[in-house]
């Protein structure tokens, strides 16, 4: 907005949350006394309303609204954690390289302990013999096992396979901060022009008001008539529906600001600074087109995709291959016996039996026959591999589309900012001689709500071309695939704490 304007704006608006004079002056009628009550009333539901955003007044700038939306925002957790699972997957099938060694119990009872009670009565005659007898029984047989597959031919392909995979999503995460910062500065520059045009249609519609009460005065003198003071009404309850409906799209603004900027819930906050054009796109249309189709994520996402199920149906035809192990054994059985026997035959004996056996070998295994499973696996993985080339094809076309849609978005809106900005001034100055010829009664009510009307067409058009343009950069950078110095910085930092985070 204009200097000059700035000043007009900031003079008259405060009138409006301030004690207003009265639209009705001198003495009113029954019906005069009925409307003012009424419109009383409505400003009083929209002032209350109003208050409610002023309970908010922390203020944040562009970088500051960057800063925190590109430190708070879980996307950014999201597509990280992603990242970092596939790599784990990867140091996963790494790790398949080295032996394993398992330490277990072959049978279930190879650690065991037995204690035998045993009586035994004989009787010869008139004889009887008892013999009693208890033996403690203590076994054990651990066993070691050494496993190294040294020859997988599917092995190196699944690697393969998730380094691909790797790559891609480290580009989404890219792509997920680029379309959260086009996001944080598209809401940024929405709720800049609402609020700019609420300052306006404030301080015109207590130029209305203002204008009510000349024509008031005029009527009783004689020199104007009912209908101006009708028409004036009525423009003054239009403007209140806009200033209501411009409420209402200013709190949305604000809220969808605070959400992308991932604030506590409840949380709010408004633009620091005045809407204004931004620094202007310095590359040509062609460079702009050529530079994203070779460093936008997206595509080189799908090429990885297409290189990932590539190398997995590698990895399945290679299972028909024979796999090599060498396999090494060590198992160790020892057995403790202690026996006691009491009667006709008394006395004790023990047992200790140990046995250690170590094997070693190589062993395979090869699929010979499945039915064309694994051949079937193979293709479908081919296809999806083909139909990823296919979309990283399909995103070349859109990415192009984007930047050209955005370049001729901006340099329309370059152009339309600057007319406007001449069309408020001219605006302007036809409101001011509106004014001052309401004033000396040389025009009437129509003509004033014209003018009026025109100066609000003016502004309107003006903040929604700065967004406009402003938005247009911001694409610019996006579709293009540059980051602009504002976001270097914060994602840094963030992508640091992801790290730091990652480690504890």
């Amino acid at each position: 907005m204009p200097a000059p304007l700035r000043l007009w704006l900031l003079v008259l608006v405060p009138l409006v949350m301030a004690q207003a004079p009265s639209v009705w002056p001198g003495q009113l009628t029954r019906e005069e006394m009925q409307q003012r009550q009424m419109i009383q009333m409505l400003e009083q539901r929209w002032q209350l309303a109003c208050e409610e955003l002023k309970r908010t007044n922390q203020k944040v700038s562009l970088q500051e609204a960057v800063d925190i939306g590109l430190k708070n925002n879980p996307v950014l957790s999201t597509t990280y954690a992603n990242w970092q699972a596939t790599e784990w997957q990867a140091k996963a099938i790494r790790r398949e390289w080295y032996p394993s060694l398992t330490a277990d119990n072959p049978n279930p009872d190879a650690i065991a302990y037995r204690h035998l009670n045993r009586t035994v009565t004989t009787t010869s005659g008139s004889t009887t013999t008892s013999t009693t007898s208890n033996q403690n029984i203590f076994y054990t047989a651990p066993r070691l096992q050494l496993n190294w597959t040294f020859l997988d031919p599917s092995r190196t392909p699944r690697l393969k396979a998730s380094i691909a995979t790797i790559r891609s999503r480290q580009l989404l995460f890219d792509v997920s901060a680029r379309n959260l910062l086009l996001d944080i500065q598209t809401a940024y520059y929405q709720l800049q022009q609402l609020r700019e045009l609420r300052l306006s249609y404030a301080a015109i519609y207590e130029l209305t008001r203002q204008q009510i009460r000349i024509a008031i005065s005029k009527r009783k003198s004689g020199l104007g008539s009912q209908g101006d003071v009708d028409q004036l009404r009525s423009q003054l309850l239009q403007q209140l529906i806009q200033l209501i409906q411009l409420y209402e799209q200013e709190t949305t603004a604000t809220n969808q600001l605070a959400y992308v900027m991932s604030l506590k819930p409840g949380d709010l906050v408004f633009p620091a600074d005045q809407l204004s054009p931004v620094g202007g796109w310095e590359l040509p249309l062609q460079v702009t087109i050529d530079q994203a189709l070779q460093l936008r994520e997206e595509i080189k996402a799908n090429l990885a995709e297409a290189e990932s199920f590539g190398w997995s149906s590698v990895s399945q035809l290679n299972r028909y291959l024979p796999s090599v192990s060498v396999f090494g054994q060590s198992q160790y059985n020892s057995q403790a016996t202690s026996s006691i026997s009491n009667g006709a035959s008394s006395g004790s004996s023990s047992v200790n039996q140990f046995d250690l056996r170590n094997d070693i070998g190589l062993s395979f295994s090869w699929l010979l026959v499945d039915g064309g499973i694994d051949v079937a696996r193979a293709r479908s993985l081919q296809q999806q591999s083909l139909a990823s080339q296919a979309d990283a094809e399909q995103e070349r076309f859109r990415v192009a589309l984007q930047v050209e849609n955005s370049y001729a978005t901006y340099r329309a809106s370059s152009m339309v900012v600057d007319t406007a900005r001449l069309q408020v001034k001219q605006a302007r100055k036809t409101v001011d001689f509106a004014i001052k010829a309401y004033n000396g009664t040389s025009t009437d009510a129509t003509t004033f709500i014209q003018n009026i009307q025109n100066y609000l067409n003016a502004e309107n058009s003006y903040s929604q071309s700065v967004r406009r343009y402003n938005t247009a950069v911001a694409a610019l950078y996006r579709y293009s695939a540059l980051w602009p110095q504002s976001a270097v910085n914060p994602l840094s930092v963030r992508l640091s704490e992801l790290k730091t985070t990652k480690g504890k």
